[in-house]
């Protein structure tokens, strides 16, 4: 019995040196709609769902818009006070240092409005924050019994930087207290 014949040497095809070349694939010219024959073409089950160049572009285009109109309307949210010049006189009654990484200073202020008001109810305190500086300087009139005047922003969220309250205070200043209301005339008496 051979098992190996002389002539199977040169016919052995992982030793054949001049194997026929493979023919490379004919490519197809992109189809447009410009031509007739595209029209005719038999569209593929997700040939629907194909994104094309202007697509990536429109997308492209309105994600950078939806991205530009969400931080304009993060800055304008919580950057941007809605009330920018407001004033409030009273006087001190608590200063509260609060927050565990960023310290701020809530406090609030009795109303003088509502202290001289025979007419309305006491509605309650005035309550604001205060960075760190100026609730130094707000805690210096607490139960002094002198006038402040406080001025402050009002924003539409509290930020952690900023305190736990939407009101934040931006200066404050004493007053004395016949300029806050004006006597009355004697007419009235």
């Amino acid at each position: 019995m051979k098992f190996f014949n002389s002539n199977d040497e040169e016919n052995d095809l992982f030793t054949a040196t001049d194997l026929p070349k493979q023919p490379k694939p004919v490519k197809m010219p992109k189809q447009t709609p410009d031509n007739p024959e595209y029209w005719d073409k038999e569209e593929g089950r997700w040939d629907h769902l194909r994104i094309t160049a202007s697509m990536k572009r429109l997308l492209l285009i309105s994600g950078v818009l939806l991205l530009i109109i969400g931080v304009l309307g993060i800055v304008v949210t919580f950057f941007n006070p809605y009330i920018d010049e407001a004033s409030q006189y009273g006087y001190i009654d608590t200063v509260e240092r609060h927050g565990s990484l960023i310290k701020t200073y809530e406090c609030s202020l009795i109303p003088y409005k509502s202290l001289k008001d025979t007419v309305e109810p006491f509605q309650g305190d005035f309550k604001f924050s205060a960075s760190r500086k100026l609730g130094k300087e707000i805690k210096e009139y607490r139960h002094t019994g002198t006038p402040v005047k406080i001025e402050y922003k009002i924003y539409k969220s509290a930020m952690p930087w900023r305190g736990n309250s939407k009101i934040v205070a931006v200066s404050i200043d004493s007053v004395s207290a016949d300029s806050i209301v004006p006597p009355f005339s004697k007419k009235f008496e």
